[in-house]
């Protein structure tokens, strides 16, 4: 008789064991949301975006600028997004290209241009972002996962050229994709 009381102990402590270890796996679980643990929070609160483009970036897309706004400047970006935000531009006059770069106060999902359901998830220097592409007005813009409700928009807008087309989206994206990893590196040096 003594056995089946043994039996039933050492099966409850393998009961035990089992939890124990399950509740230690548990805590390895991939964060919430789509994207991957940052390698870095960038300090958005702290730093400016005119602080996005170095002056060697800026001369070599032979921009004018930087030229900064806030809310009141982007009145319509604020007001559709629910959120405060900074941003800087430069501009390109002889190609009609113009680039920007705009700290939002939102999560990255819900940013400027990265509705879920209308861009693509996908990382750039280990950060998650969501690039949208909008073919009517010529725009590829990336949105960083910056910070914990912060993002960091890259855009890049073209103008139909003297013909009257505008350079492939696909072109203009890839370019988005290399400022934003430019972008992210500046900032990252600064202290972000």
């Amino acid at each position: 008789m003594a056995r089946p009381a043994r039996s039933r102990a050492s099966a409850l402590l393998t009961l035990a064991v089992t939890a124990v270890l399950a509740a230690g796996c548990g805590a390895e679980e991939p964060p919430p949301g789509p994207f991957p643990p940052r390698p870095q929070d960038i300090a958005v609160d702290r730093l400016d975006p005119c602080q996005g483009f170095t002056a060697a970036k800026a001369t070599e897309l032979e921009t004018r600028g930087p030229q900064p706004s806030d809310d009141e400047q982007n009145a319509m970006v604020s007001r559709a997004q629910g959120a405060r935000s900074r941003g800087c531009a430069w501009h390109n006059f002889d190609d009609g290209t113009s680039y920007g770069v705009t700290f939002i106060d939102r999560d990255a999902t819900n940013g400027h241009g990265a509705d879920i359901g209308n861009g693509t998830i996908d990382q750039i220097a280990g950060y998650g972002i969501v690039r949208q592409e909008d073919e009517v007005f010529g725009a590829c813009t990336i949105s960083i996962d910056a910070n914990q409700d912060r993002t960091i928009d890259v855009d890049v807008y073209e103008l139909a050229g003297a013909d009257g087309q505008r350079p492939p989206i696909a072109g203009m994206c890839r370019q988005a994709a290399d400022l934003t990893t430019h972008v992210i590196d500046t900032l990252r040096t600064l202290g972000g």
